[in-house]
């Protein structure tokens, strides 16, 4: 895969902006021209997504307004990622003219790992499982409360339908502590659509168990599975401030930025 797939890749990824999955009632794509935008039931900024713009410089406000009209009428928050495609350039500045938050603590690097092989080291005290959506949706509550930014239970329900719509492209895990029954972390992963590349999506640890290894264990167990699987590479879209130090340990390197912005209905 040359850097220029590589990098598009990595984009139309974060939070699955450029794929068109549809669940009956619950997710589908607006059909805007100019971005791709996704509109959901549920009120959270992390399903009413909107990415990938490329929009014409004379027109960018007036595009922008059209945006936002879309999810002003149902008096729906929702996310504008900014990545390496998106154009103009000045994207970012614009959408805080029209009203939208650019989110410092959600600021995220695109990273890829070329070597599946890369050995990580793991905590031989913490079990990774892959498990089935609905053991997402029974583990809700745990799932949010570790994830945060606007990650409700509804929302993990939704996105554990989105994983069941890709059928067999999606891999979700959970992972197991020895001093407990209940699961304390999860993660996601998504094998792209020429299968060699696996997404690692979203992940998060129970506070009591940070700072553990347990990130990188689930880091470890979806590297396997994607090379078992046949891919050549993984990327990941890493918050600057948590994962992206991490994933740099873990032998990723850096290929791009992606920005998050916000807008919230008055």
């Amino acid at each position: 895969m040359n850097e220029q797939k590589l990098v598009w890749t990595i984009d139309a990824t974060c939070g699955a902006v450029g794929i068109d999955a549809r669940l009956e009632g619950t997710i589908w794509p607006l059909d805007m021209p100019g971005v791709k935008a996704r509109f959901s039931t549920s009120p959270s900024p992390l399903l009413n997504l909107v990415g990938m713009a490329s929009f014409v410089p004379d027109k960018v406000d007036e595009e922008i307004d059209r945006v936002i009209a879309q999810y002003r009428r149902e008096n729906k928050a929702f996310s504008w990622l900014v990545g390496p495609t998106s154009t103009p350039g000045d994207l970012g500045a614009r959408l805080v003219e029209h009203g939208l938050t650019l989110v410092e603590e959600e600021r995220m690097d695109g990273m890829v790992l070329r070597n599946l092989k890369h050995r990580i080291e793991v905590n031989p005290r913490i079990r990774i499982a892959e498990v089935s959506p609905e053991d997402w949706r029974a583990n809700a509550e745990m799932m949010a409360a570790s994830y945060g930014f606007g990650m409700t239970p509804e929302t993990v329900r939704s996105l554990a339908d989105f994983h069941e719509a890709l059928s067999d492209q999606a891999h979700v895990y959970l992972a197991y502590a020895e001093d407990r029954p209940d699961p304390i972390a999860f993660s996601g992963g998504v094998i792209d659509e020429s299968g060699e590349v696996m997404v690692l999506g979203g992940a998060a640890t129970a506070p009591e168990y940070r700072g553990r290894g347990v990130y990188s264990s689930m880091v470890a167990k979806r590297l396997d599975d994607a090379r078992a699987l046949g891919c050549s590479m993984a990327v990941v879209q890493a918050v600057k401030t948590t994962s992206a130090p991490i994933c740099q340990q873990l032998g990723f390197e850096k290929v791009c930025e992606i920005d998050l912005y916000t807008w919230m209905p008055q």
